[in-house]
């Protein structure tokens, strides 16, 4: 079976390219295509309840059955592979996964000497074009935008990285296919275990130079809430589950905002994955920063 973010996935509407052979355990969602009008600049609304949910995206309206494990997306034409890897299953994944109290981020990951790093950051930190970088560096992302998380296993997304224009002409890669209405180049990466232990977090933050800093307990805590998809308001999910996380390393890496720093900062994230997936326990929070102080 083909799938994703700890989910296996079946359609006869829908075309499953760029997915990734996965354990025949994991959780089947099957996915339906329905004929429907919507606007297509309305604002993401997520109304998510016990057992059903209804996701309203531009463009589409995701509707999501629990008991019958059935997301039914409602758009006017058929969705290609363009919009359905992202950011489609994104929000199905994120919504299944919080029902099965699985906890979901904002962010990306890589993969690294058989461990996992998570890149978090919000919209237009960097997360792309430095998973991009990695990519042709020889660490192929995990996934890309959205990190769904069982304890400390970190399931692999959909085989895709969508980057702006300039950050995907600045990698080499701008002969990749055209998304998103031609506003991103898609990267797509070689494909990657299914699921990878989480071995550290990484903040990504601008500055005028580039370090390494290490995140203390009490700083690690507030990131891991900022970045947390949460699906209703008021409603933190899986408390136990974020103190669990609070005992893998974490840091800010602070970088220039200039795709010159590109290498510079995939240089320090290659080393400190070099260095927390060697470490089969967690760092001391006291200790002082991993890799380069730029």
């Amino acid at each position: 079976m083909s799938g994703a973010y700890g989910f296996r996935f079946s359609s006869v509407d829908l075309a499953l390219d760029g997915l990734l052979d996965v354990p025949p355990d994991w959780p089947l969602i099957r996915l339906r295509q329905a004929s429907a009008s919507c606007p297509p600049n309305q604002a993401v609304e997520l109304d998510v309840r016990e057992h059903d949910a209804t996701l309203r995206l531009p463009g589409a309206s995701l509707l999501l059955d629990r008991r019958q494990a059935v997301a039914t997306i409602a758009a006017p034409a058929r969705l290609g592979p363009d919009r359905l890897l992202h950011p489609v299953l994104g929000y199905i994944a994120s919504t299944f996964a919080h029902w099965l109290g699985r906890l979901a981020f904002h962010g990306g990951a890589f993969s690294a000497n058989g461990g996992a790093i998570a890149l978090l950051g919000d919209r237009g930190a960097g997360k792309s074009s430095t998973l991009g970088w990695l990519a042709g560096a020889g660490e192929p992302p995990l996934s890309d935008d959205v990190v769904v998380l069982r304890g400390q296993t970190a399931f692999a997304g959909p085989r895709s990285v969508d980057l702006w224009p300039d950050a995907a002409q600045a990698l080499g890669v701008a002969a990749a296919d055209s998304v998103r209405g031609g506003a991103r180049q898609r990267l797509a990466p070689p494909a990657v275990p299914a699921e990878l232990p989480l071995r550290a977090w990484v903040a990504l933050a601008w500055g005028t130079h580039t370090h390494l800093r290490p995140l203390r307990v009490h700083e690690r805590y507030p990131m891991l809430v900022q970045h947390l998809h949460v699906h209703r308001d008021g409603e933190l999910p899986g408390r136990e589950a974020l103190l669990d996380l609070l005992a893998l390393p974490a840091f800010e890496l602070v970088r220039p905002r200039s795709l010159d720093s590109l290498a510079e900062s995939g240089g320090v994230l290659l080393e400190l994955g070099e260095r927390v997936t060697q470490e089969r326990s967690p760092a001391d929070p006291k200790t002082g920063a991993l890799g380069r102080s730029g």
